[in-house]
């Protein structure tokens, strides 16, 4: 660190900065965490507007100004042998020889990256003295209680996380999803597809509507059984009764269906099947044109 007083830097464009009597400036950084480096080289002496130096002749002085590094030569000559390094924007070089008719300066390097001495042209160099740093005027800040930035901190805090009671009882009491039950994860349900608990029952219902079916047959057979007791029991070929569904022979044992229609019990099932697919598929044709009336009606 640097400690300079307030007295030597008055004619510093900084000067107005400056508040206390003496102000620190650090120069190098590089045993520090800041990982900075160097910062600050020492001033030379030919810097005239540096208060902290005896004034000096400005004319000697020059700075490299542009948009890229400049090439040095080892020569007067514009062809002569180049140096490997250039010579860095912000430079400070001091003038040993200066040849106004060839436009090229000999100069030797007081700060800045590039070669000791050398040959550059007068196009990329400014004198210090035509352009010289004028004091910048600061605005002036308002002081700070430390009081009030902690409130303001904690408020702006405050402000992200804060929740309303209401907020906060609608997010405990939200349901798990319908495929999670224990922390098990079930496979989601198609969304048309019934329940279990209904395909059973109208599977019931189905069975019992059969069960009662065949035994209304077994009724009606029974008694037709019953008043052709009288009737001979051995038919011709002509009079052989038929299945009214395959038209196969009838055996002994056979149904009515619709109390007209004698059929075999294989054929009976069949029938019943056909039957209830049937009302099955009105059912569903019924329930897609409900939704496609109620879809029209809302859309």
């Amino acid at each position: 660190w640097l400690q300079l007083p307030r007295t030597l830097m008055r004619s510093h464009p900084w000067a107005a900065a400056l508040e206390e009597e003496f102000a620190w400036v650090l120069m190098d950084a590089s045993a520090t965490d800041i990982g900075l480096g160097k910062l600050l080289e020492r001033a030379p002496a030919e810097l005239g507007w540096c208060a902290a130096l005896p004034e000096g002749d400005r004319s000697e002085v020059w700075e490299v100004v542009g948009k890229s590094a400049v090439t040095v030569t080892k020569g007067r000559e514009l062809c002569a042998e180049h140096e490997e390094e250039l010579l860095s924007v912000g430079s400070l070089v001091k003038a040993r020889e200066l040849c106004f008719d060839e436009g090229v300066l000999h100069y030797e390097l007081l700060a800045g990256f590039g070669p000791e001495e050398g040959w550059v042209t007068l196009a990329c160099l400014q004198k210090i003295s035509d352009r010289r740093p004028e004091a910048r005027s600061e605005m002036p800040q308002a002081p700070q209680d430390e009081a009030m930035v902690q409130e303001a901190l904690k408020m702006y805090g405050e402000a992200f996380c804060k929740k309303t009671e209401a907020n906060i009882k609608d997010a405990m009491n939200r349901s798990a999803a319908p495929w999670q039950d224990d922390g098990e994860e079930q496979a989601p349900a198609a969304p048309n597809a019934p329940e279990p608990a209904l395909v059973e029952q109208e599977i019931n219902l189905f069975l019992e509507e059969v069960q009662l079916e065949m035994e209304k047959a077994e009724f009606d057979n029974e008694k037709l059984e019953a008043s052709s007791d009288d009737k001979s029991t051995h038919a011709s070929d002509d009079e052989m009764n038929c299945c009214g569904e395959c038209g196969l022979p009838l055996g002994e044992l056979y149904y009515l269906h619709k109390g007209a229609c004698k059929v075999h019990t294989e054929c009976m099932v069949q029938i019943m099947l056909q039957e209830h697919s049937q009302e099955e598929q009105e059912r569903i044709d019924q329930e897609q044109r409900l939704k496609k009336l109620r879809h029209e009606e809302f859309n």
